[in-house]
């Protein structure tokens, strides 16, 4: 999905699945162990999760009003709907933005670990001036940032950039990355993981080979995809394994495990459950995928509406679906990470769709800020 021209985040991050290992990522970009991640290493890793399940959540006027931040009122909202506690914390951010910010420190606060698409505008530099320095200065105040965070950052430099021929040619491209990587191991910014994300249809059209960086330069393989049925002219009903089995296949030759960045579909107004069975399906096929690590769907209105709840159905299929086994993920106190209605780890009243014609039929009460957590979460370092 084409970038928006403001800053998106997307809410918190649960101890869930099977990611990484950083000291299984020596040929890539993650550098030395920390000794706090070497200590998380030693610990038992049993009943988590495979695959980490996120969103990208964009505010509504229609959320409650927990805490000062709209972006993350909107996750507390969303992870209300669910019954759980989402995964990535997926944001969107321009060169000229401070990060981590304070939605990303109040990720921490939580155990959670955000996802960061970091572009090169605003102000606007080419990918031949990246590659050529001429943002270094820019680069390196976010690698000394990120370094002093102290926490996973999963960090995708100038997403889908086949979507922007203005910044330069694909070989301009593949610089820039390299720099921009390099630009963070001389900064020993191992924390950082780097994501790199096109759009599923380009790994369709077997066009991803030019953008590539090549293996020492990425740790996962990532891809945007929708269903674009209702939303573009003439498109076609297509399922997750119509959009992303090319893209799924190309991280298996290449030996790097993949991340399904955003996805999505719309409602079919002739088929009311369309929605519910293709989110239904999605999933599913996600879980049964052992190379995909984690997934987050695009919970916003931006061109169309994406939103998870459209229709109750397709709530509800999210809901159920996402309370899957393969995505929950044990709570630190070793029951499952609910809230909701009748099975909340924390204090919560009812929880009601996000959609303007709601009533909230109370106030959210989100979890007390925890302190700093001593480590971060065991997926973290599980295998790569």
């Amino acid at each position: 999905m084409p970038r928006p021209s403001l800053p998106r985040f997307a809410g918190p991050l649960v101890l869930t699945a099977v990611l990484l290992n950083p000291g299984a990522t020596q040929h890539g970009v993650a550098g030395p162990v920390p000794a706090r991640l070497a200590e998380a290493a030693a610990q038992p890793r049993a009943l988590t999760a495979r695959i980490v399940f996120g969103a990208s959540v964009k505010p509504r006027a229609t959320d409650p009003h927990s805490v000062r931040s709209k972006e993350i009122n909107a996750v507390l909202s969303l992870e209300s709907e669910l019954g759980r506690k989402l995964g990535l914390d997926h944001s969107y951010v321009h060169f000229g933005d401070a990060w981590p910010s304070p939605e990303q420190i109040w990720d921490r606060s939580q155990g959670i670990i955000p996802f960061l698409n970091w572009s090169a505008e605003d102000p606007f530099f080419s990918w031949r001036q990246v590659a050529d320095g001429a943002a270094d200065a820019i680069i390196d105040r976010r690698a000394k940032a990120a370094k002093a965070f102290g926490w996973p950052i999963f960090l995708a430099f100038h997403h889908e950039p086949e979507n922007d021929p203005n910044y330069g040619t694909p070989a301009d491209y593949v610089a820039a990355w390299r720099h921009v990587v390099e630009r963070f191991r001389l900064a020993k910014a191992s924390n950082v993981r780097f994501v790199w994300t096109l759009e599923a249809d380009t790994f369709l059209a077997h066009g991803a080979g030019p953008w590539y960086p090549g293996s020492r330069f990425i740790d996962y393989v990532a891809a945007d995809g929708y269903n674009w049925f209702g939303a573009q002219p003439g498109a076609e009903w297509r399922t997750a394994k119509d959009i992303f089995l090319p893209f799924y296949r190309w991280a298996n030759k290449h030996n790097k495990p993949a991340i399904v960045a955003e996805f999505g579909t719309l409602e079919d107004p002739t088929q009311p459950y369309r929605k519910a069975h293709w989110i239904t399906s999605a999933m599913t096929w996600f879980k049964k995928r052992p190379g995909i690590r984690a997934v987050m769907y695009f919970d916003s209105d931006r061109r169309h509406p994406w939103w998870i709840d459209t229709s109750p159905q397709a709530l509800r299929a999210m809901r159920l679906i996402a309370h899957d086994p393969a995505y929950m993920p044990p709570s630190p106190s070793g029951g499952t990470l609910l809230i909701g209605r009748s099975r909340a780890s924390h204090p919560a009243t009812a929880w009601v769709p996000r959609r303007a014609s709601s009533t909230w039929s109370g106030r959210w009460r989100p979890p007390p800020t925890r302190p700093w957590p001593a480590r971060p979460p065991a997926w973290w370092m599980s295998r790569c």
